[in-house]
């Protein structure tokens, strides 16, 4: 059967990653990567590190992006190039309705995004290293194992597997159950670099914190993100959007945002943390 972990590039599947080119877990045939082109530097020098362990210990490492005719292999470009509904693949945005009444509801699109530019590339090449033909429905016994970087602490996000994909899950199937923390520890322990949470820098999955993060240690990516913000609300009516959308929670430009700290705002040192506490991954892009 041929092992394959699908790469995040986060905490979680960095380490499991780390764990097979050590030995702690079995060796795998390939690692494959979703490149939306928009991750965070960070991310991509992660990735890069094991791209080239992977080729010196001969193990296939494969970036897979989005092929769709209509979409460009850049989700930026894509969002920001979009004239139609059909050409879009529209992140998870905060939208505001304004009612006839004059009230103003709150409410949210529905995610594209992940489905076009990470499981269906990843499921593309799966499909394609287990040698199974284009709109087939593939062999009726598991002919690929996949590995997923889901650990303890998020178990209702393990998935299931299919006729031919059997599914598992290293961190909380394998030889001891590890939580995220646990994962940090294992990577310090021997001296390698802990990624930052993955994500496409403009994701609205982010906390002010990993804002901050973009506007402060990124201004070129903070830039964009703000271009597109703006982008988002001009070009609404062509790809279909019903209301008025953002890429922060608070529903307001990007750039106007409040983005001090709680000490800066005067809140001391031991207010809740709520940015780091929804910094936490919880799985949203699925992979």
């Amino acid at each position: 059967m041929i092992r394959v972990l699908n790469l995040g590039g986060g905490v979680q599947s960095i380490c499991v990653a780390r764990m097979s080119l050590d030995g702690e877990l079995p060796p795998l045939d390939h690692i494959l990567s979703a490149d939306t082109g928009a991750e965070w530097p960070e991310t991509y020098e992660a990735v890069g590190q094991i791209e080239a362990a992977c080729h010196n210990r001969g193990i296939g490492f494969h970036r897979v992006v989005c092929e769709l005719p209509s979409r460009r292999p850049d989700l930026l470009e894509t969002l920001m190039k979009a004239e139609t509904s059909a050409r879009w693949s529209a992140p998870p945005l905060f939208v505001t309705n304004a009612k006839r009444s004059g009230a103003i509801t709150h409410g949210f699109t529905k995610r594209q995004c992940t489905g076009d530019y990470k499981k269906d590339p990843l499921v593309r090449k799966m499909r394609e290293l287990a040698g199974i033909k284009p709109r087939s429905p593939g062999p009726k016994h598991q002919v690929l194992e996949s590995w997923l970087g889901i650990s303890a602490d998020e178990k209702e996000r393990m998935k299931v597997g299919s006729r031919w994909q059997k599914v598992w899950h290293p961190l909380i199937e394998g030889p001891r159950q590890m939580v995220r923390w646990d994962c940090e520890q294992w990577l310090r322990e021997r001296g390698y670099p802990v990624p930052v949470k993955s994500a496409c820098f403009f994701c609205p999955y982010q906390s002010d914190r990993r804002w901050r993060a973009c506007r402060d240690l990124h201004p070129e990516l903070w830039q964009k993100a703000v271009a597109l913000d703006h982008h988002l609300r001009a070009n609404a009516d062509h790809v279909g959007l019903n209301g008025t959308p953002y890429l922060h929670a608070k529903r307001v430009p990007l750039d106007e945002v409040d983005l001090r700290t709680p000490e800066e705002r005067g809140q001391g040192a031991l207010a809740f943390d709520q940015d780091g506490f929804r910094d936490e991954c919880h799985g949203v892009c699925g992979v």
